[in-house]
This record gives structure tokens, C-alpha cells and sequence, in this order.
């Protein structure tokens, strides 16, 4: 038997039928409460397979980094040539007055044999991670903002949307401590320093988003207030006068009478500048204050990640309103396992003292470095594994040439990482693009909409579980996929071409991307024509953002070339028609509503709309469910918290599934309502239909009508 089979015979039974099992019984593995359905082998939160190492926040890119370890060869549904499996992981937020859904995103993952490096170690696990945008809720930085945060990671299910407590089958949850970047001052922060003093003040409230100036510049504190501010909180003249200390010891050019002027200002606050240089010469790789804890690749941005855990609620150079001090985090790859390092560059992080904002389990941050791999990829049947490693030092820049140098406070991390398969891109590659992030290709000619078995291109994600066409609306997105070096610092236009009405549209508003340090600017524009700027200048590759409207088909024209003025013929040209939809089911008081495509409705037949029942009783009713393109419709029942599990209303459609739409009059639903307490409640019908909204998976047109009853 070859050594693969026998790994492939090793996966539990549980593991390999698990969607059949699923199938078969919602509750087989017994990670639902509340439900009828009986479990038979009860398997909650098995981290065998996968689990989450480190959840951090990265302060320039306000993103969530979900650190993933898949620790197997096999078990994960075909290699790098097949569809795999997914890893889904939700996120949830809590700034102090319960969680908050913030949505999810997911992992490709396949089957990789082990192998090992250069220096005969195991390449297992591979470490991935997962990121997700958010849109952060900050204060004045005397208001420290330290929200808790959540990850629910679920291998082949989708966390439930809104239940922070859901478990897991194969898949692991893990919470940390994130501190958002704090805002500019606004007249609100002077209504809290007012009210700190008077709480009895009354303030007009059309004051209260007044905008008071920019965000001054954060003082940097002298070594006398630092001294005075640590004085009795035990923190180290090692970590308070390092910088000081190093200047003058590290081998460069110094000044004798700057240094005796220096020894005696540490003199006169009465700590010891000699001695402290003593301490230091011993001080290697000190983790007590700060320590890189996760390292991996978020192979579908291409950005590399480290997550920070700062431990300590000071040493760290004063509070969110002076400048702090930095964390510096330096990246370093063995991309081909030659044993050899490169250099990547170095990240930083802006760490303050959060003094009783800290939390007792310390708070994680997290450092991006994005990677142009293009030209580091294999095809899928060769996996493509390559070695990483971080380099964390506390307010002294880490070494650019030696990749085992650490002093002082910090620590070395190293990680394997599986690259995206695909083919290596000569200088000469038009650009790939794609359009709602969807690649060019996997856009059907004739209808604008996605093929059926499209992928969102740089999250892994299929477009439609039922392999079903979808169209686009909202935001739409055009990114460069990948593209070959003599194409950077070309020029484009984008047009646009109505369909059905012939209008013509020139798209030439300011464009506004991150660099790789995640800062902002405009991309270069000469009147109607863009340029296309490096990787580092533009590591997400946006070139435009269409805000759509309508639900008309467009054809997209992108032309390239090396100036605007050249009158040559483009070097490149895409032309791609896509189908709109940007209208969600509309509910009944339309005029001519009942003859409407996209349309919403839900009624109670016994009894009537807002009527009384009595505990027990079979409430049944008609509901309306289209769209022309239809994606799902589901019932709830509100306020959830009253209303038993099992109480679910349900469709009688024969053979139905949430994805079946309803007939032209609609349908019948019916509810138990035995067990249900009395109260007053609400039956909801959420509508979706199957249009990518905003470019991003799982955002649709929807729709939400409610029917209201009374329990006695």
C-alpha cells in the first residue's frame, strides 16, 4: 500500500462522508442545542485538522487577521489540482455591550503531502490567514477604544450569521483583545471633558458633530517625564533608556561631549547610565513585554502577517496621546527552500501605554507585509512551499542584513506557507483583470453574468453554491489580477457603453488606494487616462470603482497604453459586457405590484394578519418569494430569544430548499407554536436574490417583510 493511500485511509470516516452526514441529520455531530434532530456522534471544536494560533488587528489596513494552522497532509477534500475544502471563519466584535456580527470570509484549503525544508525539518503545518476589513468605531485617544474580539472557524460550514455562541464541528474559536487607532478630536470629546466636570450640562445637540481641526502631532516625552511617569511602576531604565543607551554602544560614530552631557542628565534624574549599558550587552531576545506569537501567509491578498501580543499595560512610552514607541517587525523569505533568506523590508507598529484600558490577556496587533509572488508560483500539482520568518525588536530597528540578529526585546519566528498555484508572469503579461472579483473570464459574453462554476478570484470562494448565473450590482470593483513589468507605469482609460439606452460614460473620478504601508493616495491621472502604478504603490491592485445603478447590461472597455498622448493603437484592450441588478424584492403598495418580477409578501390565513392565538396552535399563512435573479429566501421568528428553537416556520413547497422560489400566487407556510411563551411576535421573510453586490461574496440585493401575531 502506498504511503499515500495509507494517509488517505487515516481520515476518520466522520471526516470523509461529512457533508452526507450533515444531509442526512443537521444534528449528527451534536453541535446544535434546542433541535429535534438527535445527534449520533457527538464531535465539537476538533482542532485535529485546523485551528486558529493568533487573532490580531492590523492599525494601517483596519483589517482582522485571523492566524490559521493546518496541521494534516489529507482531510481536506482533494489536492491543489481539485475544489478542496473551505475553512470559514466569522468575526464578531464586542466594544463593551455585546457582540456584534461583522461577517466572514474563507480559506481554500486542499491536500499537500508533508515534505521537508532545506534543513530537514517537516513543512507541516502550513500556516494561513484569513483577513477581514472592518470599519472600526474610534475616539479621541483619551478615550482608548479595546474592543474584544471573536473568530469561529468551521471547516466546511458557515458560522451561523448572529450567534456568537454557535460551535464548530471540525474548526476552533478563539477570542483576543484588539485597541483601534484612535480619531481626530471632534466637539463630542469636549462635551466629555465638559461633562467630566459639570454631568448636570446640557449640550444642543447640533453641536455635536462639529469638526475642531485636524489631529495635532502626538509630543514625544522627555526621558525626565518618562523617568517621573515609571518611577513607581517598576518599569526597567533598561526599557525606558534604550534608545539612549544604544546610540551611544552600538558601534557607530560617537561624540564625547553629547555623551557626557547625556550621562549626566541621567545622572541628575539619579539612574544609571553605565550600569544600564551593562544590562542591556546581556539583554537578548526579552519577550516579557511584547512577542510575535503567529506568523503566516494570506496567500489570497499575498500579504504576509505577524500577530503581536503586547503584554504589559506600560513600557511602552507614553499614552495614545503622545508618540509612543514602535514596535519593528522584519520580514525575511526562503522562497525557493534554498536555505537562503531575502530580505523583505520592515513593518511598524505605534504601541502606546493603555494603562487601565489594558486587559488582563494582553492585546494583539498584527503587521503586514504584501508580497508580490508572481513570479514564485508552481502549477497545482506541485505544491509550492516556502519558509518565512519575522524578526520583532522594541524601538531599535531590527538588522536589513542578518536575519538571526535580535537584541534587546523581541523574538524570531519562523513559518512554512503554501503559495497560490498558477504560472509565473513574464515582463511582458497584458493584465489579468477582474471586474466584481470575478475574473474576466469567468464572465459570460452573452449575458454579463458570472459563469456557473466562477470563483471570486482572490478570496477562493464559489460565486453561487447551485452553480447558478449571478449578475452584479453596487460597487464594482476592476482589479489588475496580475500583470507583467513592462506593463507598470502604462496608461488606461476605462468607458463604459449602456446597453439599452446607448449612453457612454467616461469613468474619470480621483482614485484612492493604500500603499503597501497602508497609506492613502490618488493614482496618477492625465485627464481621462490613469497609470498603472507598482506593487508597492498599489499591492491590491484597485484601478477603478464603479458605483452602479440600475439593472441595464454595460459593456466595460479598458484600454492601455504607454502615454494618453500616443495615437498608436492600444497595447491592450478588454472589452466586457456585464448584467446589472441593483434592485432588491419590493414589498406590496407599488402600483402594479402583483405583476412584478421582484417582488416580497407575507400574510397569516387562520385568524388573519396581527391577530391572537393560544399557545399550541398551527398558525398557517401565504408568502411571496421572486425575484428574476432569485438567490434564497428564509423565515425567522422575532424576538428569537422567546421563541423555542424549533419553532421555525416552514414552507410548503414540495421538495423545497430555501433557494426555491415561490410560484406566481405565492405559497403556504405554516408554524407550531407549541412550547413558544406568550408574547407578542413577528414572523420575518427575508428575501435575497443572487446579484454580487460591492464585488464582495455573500453581500446581496435583499429584502425583509415581517407578519405580527399575539401569543395568550
Amino acid at each position: 500500500m502506498s504511503k499515500q493511500n495509507s494517509n488517505l485511509e487515516s481520515v476518520e470516516i466522520e471526516r470523509k462522508n461529512f457533508s452526507k452526514l450533515i444531509a442526512v441529520n443537521p444534528n449528527y455531530f451534536g453541535n446544535l442545542d434546542n433541535t429535534k434532530e438527535k445527534p449520533v456522534k457527538k464531535i465539537i471544536k476538533n482542532t485535529a485538522y485546523e485551528e486558529i494560533t493568533c487573532v490580531g488587528y492590523n492599525l494601517a489596513f483596519e483589517t482582522l487577521e485571523a492566524t490559521i494552522s493546518i496541521k494534516k497532509p489529507f482531510g481536506y477534500n482533494g489536492n491543489l489540482c481539485s475544489n478542496g475544502s473551505y475553512e470559514h471563519i466569522r468575526f464578531f466584535i464586542n466594544y463593551g455591550s455585546g457582540w456584534q456580527d461583522l461577517g466572514y470570509t474563507s480559506i481554500n484549503v486542499h491536500d499537500i503531502p508533508t515534505s521537508k525544508d532545506c534543513n530537514g525539518n517537516l513543512d507541516k503545518p502550513l500556516i494561513y490567514v484569513a483577513s477581514f476589513s472592518i470599519d472600526p468605531k474610534t475616539k479621541f485617544c483619551k478615550y482608548p477604544v479595546v474592543p474584544r474580539v471573536r473568530a469561529i472557524l468551521s471547516w466546511n460550514i458557515i458560522p451561523d450569521a448572529g450567534n456568537e455562541n454557535w460551535l464548530p464541528i471540525w474548526g476552533d474559536i478563539r477570542e483576543s483583545n484588539i485597541q483601534l487607532k484612535p480619531r481626530k478630536k471632534i466637539f463630542v470629546d469636549f462635551i466629555d471633558d465638559i461633562k467630566g466636570i459639570n454631568p448636570d450640562i446640557v449640550i444642543p445637540i447640533e453641536y455635536s458633530d462639529l469638526d475642531v481641526g485636524p489631529f495635532p502631532d502626538p509630543p514625544e516625552l522627555s526621558l525626565e517625564g518618562i523617568a517621573s511617569m515609571y518611577k513607581d511602576k517598576q518599569i526597567e531604565e533598561s526599557r525606558f533608556g534604550l534608545k539612549d543607551v544604544h546610540e551611544y554602544s552600538s558601534g557607530g560614530f560617537i561624540n564625547q561631549n553629547l555623551l557626557i552631557k547625556k550621562i549626566d542628565e541621567w545622572s541628575n534624574l539619579k539612574i544609571d547610565f553605565a550600569k544600564t549599558v551593562e544590562i542591556l550587552e546581556k539583554l537578548k531576545a526579552n519577550t516579557s513585554y511584547e512577542e510575535i506569537e503567529c506568523l503566516g501567509l494570506d496567500y489570497k491578498k499575498e500579504f504576509l502577517v505577524a500577530t503581536i501580543k503586547i503584554k504589559k499595560p506600560y513600557g511602552y512610552l507614553g499614552n495614545l496621546c503622545t508618540k509612543g514607541s514602535k514596535e519593528y517587525v522584519s520580514f525575511w523569505a526562503d522562497w525557493d527552500n534554498h536555505c537562503k533568506w531575502t530580505f523583505l523590508g520592515i513593518k511598524e507598529i505605534n504601541v502606546h501605554d493603555l494603562e487601565t484600558s489594558f486587559p488582563a490577556d494582553g492585546i494583539y496587533y498584527s503587521a503586514v507585509m504584501p508580497v508580490d509572488l508572481s513570479n514564485h508560483r508552481n502549477i497545482c500539482n506541485k505544491p509550492k512551499i516556502s519558509r518565512i520568518r519575522v524578526v520583532l525588536s522594541w524601538n531599535i530597528p531590527p538588522s536589513m542584513t542578518d536575519p538571526d540578529d535580535l537584541q534587546y526585546w523581541g523574538n524570531i519566528l519562523d513559518a512554512h506557507v503554501q503559495i497560490k498555484p498558477g504560472d509565473n508572469v513574464p515582463p511582458n503579461t497584458p493584465p489579468r483583470m477582474l471586474i466584481g472579483g470575478i475574473h474576466v473570464n469567468d464572465i459570460d459574453n452573452g449575458t454579463g453574468t458570472t459563469v456557473s462554476v466562477a470563483k471570486f478570484a482572490s478570496e477562493d470562494v464559489i460565486v453561487d453554491s447551485k452553480a447558478r448565473q449571478c449578475p452584479f450590482g453596487g460597487r464594482i470593483d476592476m482589479k489588475i489580477w496580475e500583470i507583467g513589468s513592462d506593463y507598470v507605469g502604462q496608461w488606461y482609460k476605462i468607458t463604459l457603453n449602456n446597453i439599452d439606452d446607448s449612453t457612454i460614460v467616461t469613468l474619470n473620478n480621483d482614485i484612492s488606494v493604500q500603499d503597501a504601508n497602508g497609506f492613502w493616495h490618488n493614482v496618477p491621472r492625465i485627464g481621462n487616462y490613469y497609470q498603472l502604478e507598482s506593487f508597492e504603490n498599489n499591492p491590491l491592485r484597485i484601478i477603478q470603482r464603479w458605483h452602479s445603478s440600475g439593472n441595464n447590461s454595460w459593456t466595460i472597455h479598458i484600454e492601455f497604453k504607454t502615454l494618453p498622448s500616443d495615437l498608436a493603437m492600444p497595447t491592450h484592450s478588454i472589452v466586457k459586457l456585464i448584467q446589472l441588478d441593483n434592485t432588491a424584492p419590493i414589498a406590496p403598495g407599488v402600483p402594479g405590484w402583483e405583476l412584478l418580477r421582484d417582488r416580497i409578501d407575507i400574510h397569516i390565513d387562520s385568524g388573519g394578519d396581527c391577530k391572537k392565538f393560544s399557545a399550541g396552535d398551527k398558525i398557517v399563512g401565504n408568502f411571496v418569494a421572486r425575484d428574476k435573479f432569485f438567490g434564497s429566501f428564509s423565515f425567522g421568528v422575532l424576538p428569537s430569544h422567546m421563541a423555542v428553537n424549533q419553532a421555525h416556520p416552514v414552507p410548503n413547497i414540495p421538495g423545497t430548499t430555501e433557494y426555491l422560489e415561490t410560484s406566481t400566487l405565492g405559497n403556504q407556510w405554516e408554524l407550531d407554536t407549541t412550547g413558544m411563551e406568550p408574547c407578542g411576535y413577528v414572523v420575518r421573510l427575508t428575501v435575497s436574490d443572487r446579484a454580487i453586490i460591492n464585488s464582495t461574496p455573500g453581500y446581496h440585493n435583499l429584502q425583509h417583510r415581517e407578519v405580527g401575531f399575539c401569543l395568550e
